[in-house]
């Protein structure tokens, strides 16, 4: 696998920064495929982080790490494969900042494909993608924000664990937000920060729960919330 820490691996001149890193199938313990600690990855272009653990480490691992794509469509795109930990591991004040997109796959054999844990930031401004069929979003304090389209999905036809979005705070300015999609039957748990937005919102789940005020601020938007099992309200409306 690659492991970088202490280091500052790109600048804001540079056109990209592209990473992959594989852990040795024969290795045991914490066998990451991309470790990133205490690290700054600073890029006019866009960045690529792919990673394939082997054992119990994680695809992508960032810990207290800042990845900046700050030209005005770069974009971010990670993608960790675990195999009994998680695919994507994001902790310990690590940020994602794009002038752009960012996009999250994670997978993971028996753990969580995306993990976010401790405070988090993910800003992308033209969008925010994060696809995986197990995740946990708002471990302690999770700020997602951006504008242009919010998309929390399964890679699979459905997400395979409940989907909570409590300690996750969202920006006001996405231009639509979709959370699940048609095929979705996992549970979908709203929290209590909620999800307002000026553009259409589609949440879709087996129970689908509401803790927190889910709203449109533009005239006319649809907004539309699915429950195959059942729609819960709760500290929401």
């Amino acid at each position: 696998g690659v492991i970088l820490t202490e280091s500052t691996i790109g600048s804001v001149n540079a056109t990209g920064i592209t990473i992959s890193g594989t852990a040795s199938a024969s290795g045991s313990g914490d066998e990451d495929g991309i470790l990133l600690k205490n690290t700054t990855l600073p890029a006019t272009g866009g960045i690529s982080l792919t990673g394939i653990a082997a054992d119990t480490g994680e695809g992508v691992e960032r810990d207290n790490t800042a990845v900046s794509a700050i030209g005005v469509t770069a974009s971010i795109t990670i993608e960790g494969t675990g195999d009994t930990a998680a695919g994507v591991d994001l902790n310990t004040g690590s940020t994602l900042q794009a002038g752009g997109t960012v996009t999250i796959t994670g997978r993971s054999t028996s753990d969580l494909g995306i993990d976010l844990l401790d405070t988090v930031l993910i800003d992308g401004a033209t969008g925010v993608t994060l696809v995986a069929n197990k995740m946990s979003l708002g471990d302690v304090q999770t700020t997602i924000s951006g504008g242009g389209p919010l998309v929390i999905e399964s890679e699979g036809a459905s997400f395979t664990a409940p989907v909570s979005t409590e300690g996750v705070t969202f920006s006001t300015a996405f231009t639509s937000a979709r959370i699940g999609k048609a095929t979705t039957t996992g549970d979908v748990t709203i929290g209590s920060e909620g999800l307002v937005l000026a553009g259409t919102i589609e949440i879709y789940g087996g129970t689908t729960t509401l803790d927190g005020d889910v709203d449109s601020t533009a005239s006319a938007a649809a907004l539309l919330v699915k429950g195959t099992t059942a729609i819960v309200f709760g500290g929401g409306n």
